[in-house]
Formats: C-alpha cells, structure tokens, sequence
C-alpha cells in the first residue's frame, strides 16, 4: 500500500551491455546473491593480551604504559652463552659464587621463587637475556617510564613521587612514608600496572650473597656510565622507603640485577 517509491536494479542488454534502470519499486526482478568473505582477524603483537615468550618458552604477561611496551615481570631464563655463577661454585672459604666483569654470568637465588622474582643476571648476561623483538632498556627508555608515570600516576600529584605506582602490591617491607612502595595504607600500589618486584640484587660487591630481598627492586639499564671502567654501569631502581626512582651509577658490572625487557619499535 500506499505510494511505490523509485528503486534501482541492473538490467543486461544486447552487445552485453549492462545499464542501471531506475524504477518503482513494485516492479519484479530476479534477485543473484554475491558471498562477501568474512573480515580477517588483526594480526601481530597486541601488548597487555600477547605474552612475550623466551628462549625457553616461558611466557611472560605484557603491559602497555603508555608508548612502551614492557614485560610485566622478572626474566627467569638463562641467556645462551651465559654460565650458572652458582653451579660452579666450589669452594667453602671462598664468600662468593663464581663472577666476571667481562663474562656472562647469572644466578638463581635458592631461596626465593625464581618464577616469580626472577633470575639475577650481570650486566653481560643481561644484555643477551631478552628473547628477539625484546631488548634490555637503554637508560633513556627507562626515563621515558618514569616521566609518563609521572605525569598519569604519581603519588599526591608530585612529580618524582612515582616509585609506589610502579611497585608490585605484595613483598615490599614497611616504610612510614606515605608515597613509597612500603606503605600501602595510604595508597595502593602499581598503579602504572609496571609490577615491580623487590627481588634486591646479588651483591658481589659488598657481602658476595644475596642482598636487599624486600626492600630494592634493581634492573639493568644497557647504558655503560663509562665503557673504559669495568666497575660502574648504570640501573635503574626504587626502594621500599622512597618516593622516587631513576637511574644510578653505584654498582659494578659484575653484580646481579633483575632483568625487564621492552619491545622493540615497530
């Protein structure tokens, strides 16, 4: 019922020629039904769903902050050409494991979950740690963390207060000061979703054993402070009592760090 109204079809004529007609559309014609294929799903990476995967195929969970991408926990994976410091230790009245400044080496702490807290690598080892498409951070990525931090999710709106919104919400000892990772009554934290453990180090360089459990979490930057001294390279760090991290040039290479890759640019 009611008025017809214009409507278009395609009508073939002889010498193959095909014409729109343009009628109302009470008129009948045949109907021919074209497949339209389903749309592909996206490929490639997408950061915060995709795992990064290591040598050993171990999966990692990933986390987007703003236009890094970063593996949210610790590295647990022996690098090829890296050597156990700790298998090869031998000797009782030695303090220390098996270390160099110049090898790769890495350390596997017996007394903590090393699938949690990670491996302990020095900075050698650190730099073969990371899978393909990965890299260790250079200090200036590490910088690039800590100003988006910064400026989205730092502590009481304070620039440098940023250490409690990139510390993981478990582990971390007590601290009366209201913007650092020990102190969680106040604010949550990991806001950034960074997850930062504090797994502390393998300090050759000082007790030859593992120190700082609980209160540091320490990672290697691939920035070398001065490539002619063997002793100093730079990483970066947060404490259970400090409001800020950055990056510092305290440690010799041969000391063990934990180890967070960042993907590489497409």
């Amino acid at each position: 019922s009611g008025t017809p109204q214009p409507a278009m079809y395609k009508m073939m004529y002889y010498c193959n020629e095909i014409v729109r007609v343009y009628d109302f559309d009470g008129i009948s014609a045949s109907i021919r039904c074209v497949s339209v294929p389903e749309p592909e799903e996206p490929t490639g990476f997408k950061c915060g769903t995709d795992p990064m995967i290591d040598a050993d195929d171990n999966e990692y969970e990933t986390v987007e902050i703003g236009t890094q991408c970063w593996t949210k926990s610790n590295l647990h994976v022996a690098p090829a050409g890296a050597t156990d410091g700790i298998a090869g230790y031998y000797s009782d009245t030695d303090p220390y494991y098996n270390y160099s400044e110049t090898n790769p080496y890495y350390y596997v702490n017996p007394s903590v979950d090393a699938r949690v807290y990670g491996y302990y690598y020095n900075w050698e080892a650190a730099k073969l740690a990371c899978p393909s498409g990965w890299h260790l951070p250079s200090e200036a990525e590490w910088t690039v963390l800590k100003n988006y931090v910064s400026a989205n999710f730092a502590c009481n709106d304070v620039s440098n207060n940023v250490s409690k919104a990139l510390a993981s919400t478990t582990g971390w000892g007590s601290s009366d000061d209201e913007c650092s990772p020990g102190n969680q009554s106040y604010h949550v934290n990991n806001a950034s979703g960074f997850s930062a453990l504090p797994a502390g180090e393998y300090d050759f360089t000082f007790t030859g054993d593992y120190a700082f459990y609980g209160s540091h979490a320490q990672f290697w930057s691939s920035t070398e402070y001065d490539p002619d001294d063997d002793y100093i390279s730079g990483h970066f760090y947060l404490t259970k009592e400090d409001t800020n991290a950055g990056i510092v040039y305290a440690k010799g290479r041969v000391c063990g760090f934990s180890v967070r890759c960042l993907k590489d640019a497409e």
